[in-house]
């Protein structure tokens, strides 16, 4: 770089070009959504957030997820000690599942299966 360049004042551009560079171009920039437009069957605006799409995604019902419980919860669920629910686990007696190397009970499945056991 030479001296003579730096000395140079810039020239500056006026404000209005700068506002309409950062603006874009002139005219209008948005394009309508389908969310601005009146629904054609009921003449009222859609939901917010929901855009009419030719393949609307269906909605699942939730399932029902029931917690699992620990190996110490069925044990005061039981009133029995944790050895016997680990004895019952070992001889096949008591529904259970691995989750790694973690031990967890279903409770529809642990009642069920006292149901099944239970004496009249």
């Amino acid at each position: 770089m030479n001296r003579s360049s730096l000395s140079k004042p810039r020239a500056n551009k006026p404000p209005e070009a700068a506002a309409s560079f950062l603006d874009g171009p002139p005219g209008p920039t948005r394009q309508p959504d389908i969310a601005d437009a009146k629904s054609p069957s009921h003449g009222t605006p859609p939901t917010p957030g929901v855009q009419d799409h030719p393949f609307p995604q269906r909605r699942l019902a939730p399932a029902t997820v029931q917690p699992l419980l620990t190996l110490s919860q069925v044990a005061d669920l039981l009133r029995v000690s944790e050895k016997t629910i680990r004895r019952w686990m070992l001889s096949k007696r008591l529904p259970y599942m691995r989750l790694g190397r973690v031990v967890r009970f279903q409770q529809d499945e642990l009642l069920r299966w006292i149901e099944a056991r239970r004496e009249v």
